[in-house]
């Protein structure tokens, strides 16, 4: 079993629970542990048995990451019907939770693709060193990853409140200031390849694409929307080697191997950090199928996919290419500073070139045809259900 399939069995089933989880208040373990203790006394039955009680470090362990095999169905079929009566006990909308059926159909797929032995779960790769100093907001972003516990789990947010990025003043900057000042330091990223996280990489690094990449690892919420190729965040190492082959046949085998070490590299100052920021990937069943890559990557690379959506601070939502061609045809991604000072950015992407906006009206455009294919895509716990029918076709 590979790490992205433990991954595979984490997201699965743990991101379905964490939506549930948020619709019913984000209920405490401990409340959640004497609902299932009261269930029980009453001999109230779920798929044909009485709820078990859950002990406190038994809910923890049912929504905590990393798991190593595959939750038995007794404690996860109880813990939903713990959550649904907590839920309908302070009048939330039930009818937004994942079903059990559509639960019972995620289990019992991962049981028979992953028997679950037990096996040890390797450690993320270590982060390398902060980004040099001299870009605003420091290293570190506005989300905090946090361990399951009394604060833990979020609710899905609804697109309406996913951050948006905009010109928004903030204390004491006008918005024609946080835009100057935006404006200057993508001048100066332009110019700038010593004294940054990927100097070592200058050699194989497009004009177009420094800026980007220095503002990135300043930022606090990134939201991309990917039609073609996934989002170079969310990509496996083969995943980006046989894309990179594909779309740069140009490139010397040196050249791609650099260029997927760079990209492996930007993941882990990314995502791998105390405090990563944000990420809302909108992706398109295109970019999924990827249809000229090797079906054994891209199998892998939908299951990696799986494991990252059961990230708290990720934001995995899958568009159908109809609904997304009718709003916006290509690559999108816009950055929301940690710094106030700076106003928010937007990167757009087309083969071979790349530009990074600053200017207030270009960004506000680009944000709401962000936010309109994220109101369009599917939420996050059926975008699982998507992955997952897709890996059955692979």
């Amino acid at each position: 079993m590979t790490d992205d399939d433990l991954g595979t069995i984490n997201a699965a089933i743990i991101t379905p629970l964490r939506h549930n989880r948020g619709i019913a208040d984000k209920a405490s373990l401990r409340e959640i542990t004497r609902r299932s203790e009261k269930l029980h006394a009453a001999g109230r039955l779920v798929d044909d048995f009485v709820v078990e009680e859950l002990p406190k470090s038994t809910v923890g362990d049912l929504l905590k990451l990393p798991r190593r095999r595959v939750p038995r169905w007794g404690q996860v079929a109880s813990l939903w019907a713990v959550l649904v009566d907590i839920a309908e006990t302070a009048g939330r909308p039930v009818d937004q939770m994942v079903s059990l059926e559509v639960l019972r159909d995620y289990h019992q797929r991962l049981e028979q693709e992953m028997p679950a032995p037990d096996v040890q779960i390797p450690p993320l790769p270590a982060a390398p060193p902060p980004p040099a100093s001299g870009a605003p907001g420091g290293a570190h972003g506005g989300s905090r990853t946090a361990d399951v516990g009394e604060q833990e789990t979020e609710p899905e947010p609804e697109v309406a409140a996913a951050p948006a990025a905009g010109p928004v003043a903030g204390g004491q900057h006008t918005g024609a200031s946080r835009a100057a000042a935006l404006e200057q330091l993508i001048r100066t990223a332009k110019h700038t390849t010593q004294d940054v996280w990927w100097s070592a990489f200058a050699d194989v690094v497009s004009d177009w694409f420094r800026p980007y990449l220095s503002l990135e690892p300043v930022s606090a919420q990134i939201n991309t929307y990917a039609p073609y190729r996934l989002p170079g965040l969310l990509q496996t190492a083969d995943y980006a080697h046989h894309a990179l082959a594909v779309d740069r046949p140009d490139l010397e085998p040196g050249e791609r191997k650099r260029l997927v070490d760079l990209r492996t590299l930007r993941q882990q100052v990314m995502l791998h950090r105390d405090q990563p920021p944000g990420l809302w990937a909108v992706i398109s069943i295109r970019a999924l199928l990827a249809e000229d890559l090797p079906r054994a990557v891209v199998r892998e690379q939908i299951k990696h996919l799986i494991a990252m959506a059961a990230h708290p601070h990720v934001n995995l939502r899958i568009i159908d290419d109809q609904a997304a061609d009718r709003i916006h045809s290509g690559a999108v991604t816009l950055l929301r500073f940690a710094d106030p000072g700076y106003a928010d950015a937007a990167y757009v992407e087309h083969p071979g070139w790349g530009h990074c906006h600053h200017d207030p009206e270009v960004v506000a455009g680009l944000s709401a045809q962000f936010s309109r294919l994220a109101r369009q895509a599917h939420k996050s716990a059926e975008s699982i259900r998507v992955l997952l029918d897709i890996l059955d076709q692979l």
